[in-house]
């Protein structure tokens, strides 16, 4: 997690998803996401973390992350790029990458925001990752 502010917990448990993900998404698939924004811990004021959701392998060999953006600031968040790395259950790089966002990742204020990314094959840092538990964090920002 990294921090813009202290103090006051807040529940930044107020869903936001894009249209693309509205449309995409079933009903099952968006409920589950609201439940497991109900069920994170309060953030601390002006904390903002990258809760992980989901990991799968694409069939290309690519690892697709889906985080869940949690904003407990009192401001907006925007993003045009943003460097990742995803790290296995020993806390070692598995993947990393400078995700360029078209059109940007804006997350509202004390709001949390589904994202996806992926790490294409040539950007895995290692053989055989142990994914019984990962995460994904903003290098500098852990």
């Amino acid at each position: 997690a990294f921090e813009l502010a202290e103090k006051k917990l807040v529940l930044p448990q107020q869903l936001e998803l894009e249209e693309s993900w509205i449309k995409a998404l079933s009903d099952e698939q968006k409920q589950s996401l609201i439940e497991l924004a109900r069920r994170l811990p309060p953030l601390r004021q002006g904390e903002v973390n990258l809760q992980p959701v989901q990991l799968s392998r694409g069939a290309d060999g690519s690892l697709r992350a889906l985080l869940l953006f949690r904003n407990g600031s009192t401001r907006s968040l925007s993003f045009e790029k943003l460097p990742l790395v995803l790290l296995d259950a020993q806390g070692e790089k598995a993947a990393e990458g400078l995700f360029e966002l078209a059109g940007g990742l804006t997350v509202r204020k004390e709001t949390s925001k589904p994202w996806l990314f992926i790490f294409p094959r040539q950007n895995l840092c290692k053989e055989a990752p142990d994914f019984s538990r990962w995460k994904v964090i903003i290098p500098g920002k852990a």
